[in-house]
């Protein structure tokens, strides 16, 4: 009986390591092409297609679940965001949108952060912790996102009260982008007032 229980226990053994190995070997495989498929490159200014035209519409989510339709919000110009809390640029994005509030406000322009496909739990976990006070909606689904054909994080569209794209910039703003972002919306449109 000892005999069979050894001969057993080898197989055993042998088929886990064997199992270990080939599940990393084609786990290492599978995480490549996940992580290639995840990785966000640079992209140019001169390659984002949208400027001039209507702004997507489509559904975003508040904390309590309620759905709001980001179409109604283009009734005055409008700064938007898109940005998810994994990226490292994501604290430095809302702290500029936050000291930014002032000069937007007197402008009659808002400001609206929409994260990307996270859950809205550890959204705000990220926001408490950081005590951001920046309008934040949540497009769980990243249908908003893809509407506006996203291909980095952050991106920040300018739209004017009109609903028109104004204008696009890439990576983490600071007060010259924005401020510069607004010049381009009074050129195009005439729709911002000092």
């Amino acid at each position: 009986m000892s005999k069979r229980v050894l001969i057993v226990g080898i197989i055993l053994l042998g088929v886990v390591v064997g199992g270990v190995f080939m599940l990393r070997a084609t786990g290492e495989s599978f995480i490549r092409e996940v992580t290639q498929d995840v990785v966000i490159a640079p992209v140019r200014p001169e390659t984002i297609k949208g400027i001039g035209i209507p702004a997507p519409a489509g559904e975003l989510a508040d904390f309590d679940g309620a759905r709001i339709e980001i179409a109604d919000l283009f009734d005055a110009p409008l700064i938007v965001v898109f940005w998810t809390t994994w990226n490292p640029h994501a604290a430095d994005t809302l702290g500029v949108f936050d000291e930014y509030a002032g000069r937007a406000a007197e402008l009659s322009v808002s400001i609206l952060a929409v994260n990307s496909q996270e859950e809205g739990r550890a959204v705000r976990a990220f926001l408490d912790r950081g005590g951001y006070k920046t309008r934040v909606l949540l497009d769980e689904s990243g249908a908003v996102g893809q509407s506006y054909d996203i291909q980095t994080l952050p991106v920040v569209y300018f739209i004017g009260a009109s609903g028109i794209v104004r204008g696009i910039k890439t990576g983490v703003p600071d007060r010259a982008v924005l401020e510069s972002g607004i010049e381009e919306m009074i050129k195009a449109s005439g729709e911002v007032k000092n």
